[in-house]
């Protein structure tokens, strides 16, 4: 099944395997491969979440008011533990399917060739890259369930080093899409894919930055 074929190829030999799915994947392939990729880690968020013993955890020994508002804050998240992990879930899906529409009109006046439903079942493969660290956490998740916080502490820079390897990998893989799909040279092929990518970031950034400042402010205004 190509939902575990895929991102092991691109893993493996991710040349070879580019080129199999450019010439068999399309919009459903990709809608599917993203779908999947952002709803397994939501999954396994909530698992995590069902895992944690309440809202004490994890708020930060300060004294005073900030203590209080660090109290407050880290309330809100417990109460919000179920729900912040869909929110997730939507927003991923969202943020990924922008990506691959600016990385598709940039190509396109780069000189490319290529069909956005084509770049979209690449790209769907190459999410799908990103569950090779579900295991971890998945792992770390039942430790916590299971009650031995140490443990799963213990993973937690595990698994945020190969998060952030495979995100890595993820960008250089839809360098390599782009260049193949889109018939470019590699050097626009990396204009097209680093321009969004970044914008992507910084727009995700910017929503988590937004929507903590307007949680604090909603709980300063409530206390």
């Amino acid at each position: 099944m190509f939902l575990l074929a895929d991102p092991l190829g691109l893993l493996r030999r991710p040349a070879a395997t580019l080129a199999r799915i450019d010439q068999h994947r399309r919009l459903a392939h990709g809608l599917l491969g993203i779908t999947v990729s952002v709803a397994i880690p939501a999954l396994i968020a909530e698992l995590d979440a069902l895992a944690r013993g309440g809202p004490a955890q994890g708020v930060p020994a300060v004294a005073g008011d900030l203590h209080l508002l660090s109290a407050a804050f880290f309330g809100w998240v417990y109460a919000q533990r179920f729900i912040l992990p869909l929110d997730d879930l939507v927003a991923s899906l969202g943020l990924w399917l922008l990506a691959v529409s600016l990385v598709h009109l940039v190509a396109k006046r780069l000189g490319g060739r290529g069909a956005w439903a084509g770049y979209l079942g690449l790209s769907g493969s190459i999410a799908l890259t990103g569950l090779l660290a579900a295991p971890v956490q998945l792992v770390e998740a039942v430790l916590r369930a299971l009650g031995n916080a140490p443990a799963a502490d213990s993973l937690g820079p595990v698994s945020g080093s190969l998060g952030i390897a495979l995100f890595a990998w993820q960008n250089v893989l839809l360098v390599m899409a782009a260049a193949r799909h889109y018939r470019l040279p590699t050097d626009r092929a990396v204009a097209a894919v680093v321009g969004p990518a970044a914008a992507i970031v910084a727009l995700g950034v910017t929503l988590v930055v937004a929507g903590t400042v307007l949680a604090l402010l909603a709980l300063g205004s409530n206390g």
